[in-house]
């Protein structure tokens, strides 16, 4: 008789201990509603860690609603600082343990308002160029996404591959830039922003793979296209760039861009005939193009620098052969100019490019040319001074 009462007590008991605590539940819930937040926190916090109700459903959906409201709250939130991802995994884990469906309207409710929260504090915190917490918040509106906002997923991804990459959190940058180039969405710029933060880790080969998954996958794209160049010719692989420039001109025959890279990387490679030949051709389709006169004006005024050199070495005796060869020297800088008025005549204010001509004026005896070039020397100094 006595074993059986003693039974009955625990079990009185443990009924009791059980109500309790469900009893917190509740009381948090009514607290909430009464605008008690501070009370409503202690309660749920306390049925939280208590066995008898740490695997209710109900303590997680109020545990969501009450966090969702610390967040709110700057006194109580500076407290909790991470209470919007404890609202969301609430919601979550509300949804595991809800196995009858019984709350599926409230969970959506509370997930909703958390994945508004973060994309909210992912915008405050881009504003601030706080790109850190903006990836944190893109990817917390990730996590906490509910099915009527599935759609919005790539946007989430995109976003934070961007202020990712803005940061240098490379990681993520990596991550999220790999995510967007295997979507049906993907732009030729995913690959392009993907190759560059491999480009600032000196991560050359992964740098390279990736432009040329991108061409691969948009045949033609300049921006693609000149950037893979630009690669080579970083690396010192100029046959490498030279090859792959040869096919991007015989794909835009007409693109002045693409024309002067060709030539200027031939120019790096010493190849001079090719080089003068597509700074030409470049200047056949837009004659005022300052980088194609201005290098062809300094090829040439290279050469003539070289002519100068060689005549130098002939013997002091040999008058009249070095007066012949001033003169080729001579003639060869006039053909520099015309290249060298038309490029500092499409760029107001290129100081070098107006001494390297004054200079030429100066040689030639062009005393007129070379003092009204130098006013204008002058007044550029004077203007970028006074910009300054």
């Amino acid at each position: 008789m006595l074993k059986k009462s003693w039974l009955v007590a625990l079990a009185l008991g443990t009924a009791f201990t059980t109500q309790a605590q469900k009893a917190n539940v509740i009381s948090a819930f009514n607290e909430l509603r009464n605008g008690s937040l501070a009370l409503a926190k202690e309660y749920i916090d306390q049925a939280t860690v208590h066995p008898e109700t740490q695997n209710w459903d109900k303590t997680y959906l109020y545990r969501g609603q009450v966090y969702a409201k610390v967040n709110a709250d700057a006194e109580l939130k500076a407290k909790s600082p991470n209470a919007l991802d404890i609202a969301g995994e609430s919601f979550l884990k509300c949804r595991e343990l809800d196995k009858k469906g019984k709350y599926v309207d409230e969970i959506a409710q509370g997930l909703a308002g958390v994945y508004g929260s973060m994309i909210d504090m992912a915008i405050r915190a881009s504003e601030k160029k706080d790109y850190p917490a903006a990836v944190a918040g893109f990817e917390g509106a990730m996590k906490y996404e509910y099915e009527q906002v599935k759609n919005n997923h790539i946007r989430l991804v995109d976003n934070a591959a961007y202020y990712a990459r803005l940061g240098k959190i490379y990681d993520k940058a990596e991550l999220y830039y790999t995510q967007m180039t295997q979507t049906d969405s993907v732009k030729p710029y995913h690959f392009g922003d993907l190759a560059n933060i491999y480009k600032e880790q000196k991560k050359n080969d992964a740098y390279l793979k990736t432009l040329e998954a991108g061409i691969a996958k948009f045949p033609g794209n300049y921006d693609l296209m000149v950037e893979e160049i630009n690669a080579y010719i970083e690396m010192n692989k100029l046959p490498d760039a030279i090859t792959k420039l040869l096919k991007a001109h015989d794909l835009n025959p007409k693109n002045v861009a693409i024309t002067e890279v060709l030539a200027n990387a031939y120019e790096k490679a010493k190849d001079m005939p090719n080089a003068i030949k597509y700074y030409q051709e470049a200047l056949a389709t837009d004659p005022k193009s300052y980088f194609s006169n201005y290098n062809m004006g300094a090829i040439i005024v290279t050469d003539a620098a070289k002519m100068m050199d060689d005549a130098n070495k002939i013997p002091t005796s040999k008058t009249k052969e070095y007066e012949a060869a001033v003169v080729k020297v001579n003639d060869k800088l006039k053909t520099a100019i015309p290249y060298l008025e038309a490029a500092i005549a499409s760029k107001a204010g290129d100081i070098d490019g107006m001494d390297a001509l004054r200079k030429i004026y100066v040689k030639l005896n062009m005393m007129d040319k070379a003092s009204a070039l130098k006013k204008e020397i002058d007044a550029a100094k004077a203007n970028k001074g006074a910009a300054r």
